[in-house]
């Protein structure tokens, strides 16, 4: 059984969204954040940890066709996230809905609310590195806006206090929502100064099969049958 590395698209990334639901597992958009984070962070983050994160491996699959649809759906939309911000491309999904639809405000501050979460999420699977000095003003200043979406309002009002803000926190959360993709890349490239040479993609393009016979992609060290397959 083969797992594809083609590039994914919408209608996959809401199939993956579908079978998260069903499931009572983080939602597309909290998924979107924490790959995010953990694509663009100070150190390498290997599946075998956020595999667990995510709940997949707990996950009693009905057939190997869908355990090959799952993970390999997982996989492809790692590497999307990852690949737009290596490229400079990147903007996060708020809505799967169709072009000829235009979610509600509402619904998008939601969303942005739930990346924001799978943001600082990915950031929990590294908190030695990721939780800096108060005199790394960069990466605060950087990074209040995506923690700003995860406050309520009067949590945020406080913080705006705090930093002398003339902006209220529905001013803030607007603001953070529409400055996301560029704040992703600006963060992803200051990390990108400070980390070594070690290869950050767990996910080759140029292996493009995964045999049952193979090492699980999920990091686990077992075989793909024995473990994510099984």
């Amino acid at each position: 059984m083969m797992i594809s590395t083609r590039p994914i698209n919408i209608k996959k990334i809401s199939e993956l969204s579908n079978f998260l639901k069903a499931r009572e597992l983080m939602s597309i958009y909290e998924l979107q954040g924490f790959f995010t984070s953990i694509s663009s962070g100070p150190s390498v983050i290997l599946p075998s940890e956020w595999m667990e994160v995510i709940g997949i491996r707990d996950i009693e699959f009905r057939s190997e066709q869908q355990a090959k649809q799952v993970i390999g759906n997982i996989m492809r939309f790692y590497n999307r996230i990852a690949t737009q911000l290596a490229e400079k491309t990147y903007s996060p999904l708020l809505s799967l809905h169709q072009k000829a639809y235009t979610p509600s405000k509402i619904q998008v501050h939601v969303n942005a609310k739930l990346w924001a979460s799978g943001y600082v999420l990915g950031m929990a699977l590294d908190p030695n590195q990721w939780y800096f000095d108060e005199t790394e003003e960069v990466l605060a200043q950087l990074l209040f806006p995506i923690l700003s979406l995860t406050m309520t309002p009067d949590k945020l009002g406080v913080e705006i206090k705090k930093i002398n803000l003339t902006k209220t926190p529905s001013d803030i959360h607007q603001m953070s929502i529409e400055a996301l993709p560029e704040l992703a890349m600006e963060i992803y490239d200051f990390w990108l100064e400070k980390r070594n040479d070690r290869d950050r993609s767990f996910f080759n393009p140029l292996f493009n099969k995964m045999g049952r016979n193979h090492p699980c992609p999920c990091g686990s060290g077992k075989k793909y049958k024995k473990c994510c397959l099984h």
